[in-house]
C-alpha cells in the first residue's frame, strides 16, 4: 500500500510540474505573438519607407535632372581642354 501511495504522489508531482509548465509556455508564446504582429507592421512601413526613398534616388540620379541641376548652376560645357605644360607624347621620349 506505501509503494501505491509514493507512486500516486509522484505521478500528482509529475503532473503539477507539467501543468505550470504547459501554462509558463502558453504565456510566452502568446507575448511572442504580439511581438511578431508588431515586427510584421514595421517591416511593411519600413518596406514602403525603402520603396518611396529608391524612386527618389532615382529621379534624383536621373540624367535630366542632373543636367537640370547643371544649367540652373550656370556650367558650361567644356570647349577646349586647357593644359598648363605641353607634355611630350610618350612615343617621342
Amino acid at each position: 500500500m506505501k509503494k501505491y501511495i509514493v507512486s500516486l504522489s509522484t505521478m500528482v508531482g509529475v503532473l503539477l510540474v507539467l501543468t505550470v509548465t504547459q501554462a509558463v509556455v502558453a504565456n510566452s508564446v502568446s507575448t511572442v505573438g504580439v511581438d511578431i504582429s508588431t515586427l510584421q507592421e514595421e517591416i511593411k512601413t519600413y518596406q514602403k519607407e525603402n520603396a518611396l526613398l529608391k524612386e527618389e534616388l532615382l529621379t534624383a540620379s536621373s540624367y535630366t535632372t542632373i543636367i537640370n541641376e547643371i544649367e540652373d548652376k550656370g556650367f558650361e560645357p567644356v570647349k577646349q581642354q586647357l593644359t598648363l605644360t605641353d607634355v611630350p607624347p610618350l612615343a617621342y621620349r
